[in-house]
């Protein structure tokens, strides 16, 4: 219960930090658009020379949003350049050591604060917001080592 949860509330972050942690799903829209900006520049620009081409043979016709995009490239996971599918598993594995180290440090917090709130839409993290004050030092430690490595996150 608690890793899903926990994957749960990683899926409803705000976009930015999302991106941020390499969820991806900005960085492909991106990729697909052409663009590229300041934030991430290194990972967007990987992502964006491995992987544009299989995003437009694949995924053109796909609105980005919502992980759409990111659905669409996991659905041709057999199709990928090598290159796109090296980037994908690096990606994964920055992810899942973020989310290791949040649910160690806010794992308590969550339960205690937050275990009745339906993760999705970023109730979770506006949970946790709500409850800073009362946050364990190790979480709220996390959240602003979050937020310095990725300051256009809001919260």
């Amino acid at each position: 219960m608690k890793t899903t949860m926990f994957k749960s509330i990683f899926k409803s972050m705000p976009l930015a930090l999302a991106t941020s942690l390499v969820a991806l799903g900005g960085v492909v829209a991106q990729a697909q658009q052409g663009t590229n900006d300041d934030t991430s520049d290194n990972m967007r620009g990987q992502f964006h020379d491995a992987c544009s081409s299989d995003i437009q043979k694949y995924c053109a016709d796909v609105q980005p949003g919502g992980g759409k995009m990111v659905d669409c490239l996991n659905q041709h996971e057999n199709d990928l350049t090598a290159a796109c599918k090296t980037l994908k598993k690096e990606a994964h594995d920055r992810y899942q050591a973020i989310h290791e180290r949040f649910e160690k440090a806010c794992g308590d917090d969550v339960q205690k604060f937050c275990a009745d709130v339906k993760p999705g839409m970023g109730r979770m993290t506006d949970c946790l917001s709500t409850h800073e004050n009362d946050l364990t030092q190790a979480c709220k430690d996390e959240k602003e080592h979050l937020k310095a490595r990725h300051p256009a996150s809001k919260k």
